[in-house]
């Protein structure tokens, strides 16, 4: 199995291992629902998807975790792929996005720290 990449660029931010949580996506006119297996205000890695993607396709996640009364599109557009697994950069996301995020999965990360000590 051989990575397709795009040019390299670094994801910039801090970035989050989580743990695995489903993401709904879409693409090409078709839908899919992926694991995030870690992510950052600019990106986020994803693997088990169930609809692969390659290199410069484009992408809109549902972000339905960070309020679950209001479910957020984010545009993005696949940086790396594997076989059903890729990595994206996200596209135009408002500051007060990124701040809500950064929040979410720090509070997340902080939550399972507790519980497993």
């Amino acid at each position: 199995m051989t990575d397709k990449v795009m040019p390299f660029t670094k994801r910039k931010g801090l970035r989050f291992s989580i743990k695995p949580r489903t993401i709904s996506y879409r693409a090409n006119d078709q839908k899919g629902e992926a694991l995030i297996a870690d992510i950052s205000a600019g990106g986020c890695l994803v693997k088990d998807a169930t609809l692969p993607l390659s290199p410069q396709d484009n992408v809109v996640f549902l972000l339905d975790f960070i309020d679950p009364d209001n479910s957020i599109e984010v545009e993005a557009v696949v940086m790396r792929a594997q076989e059903n697994a890729f990595a994206v950069k996200f596209l135009n996301i408002p500051e007060e996005l990124k701040i809500s995020m950064v929040k979410f999965f720090a509070r997340d990360i902080r939550e399972i720290r507790q519980q497993s000590g």
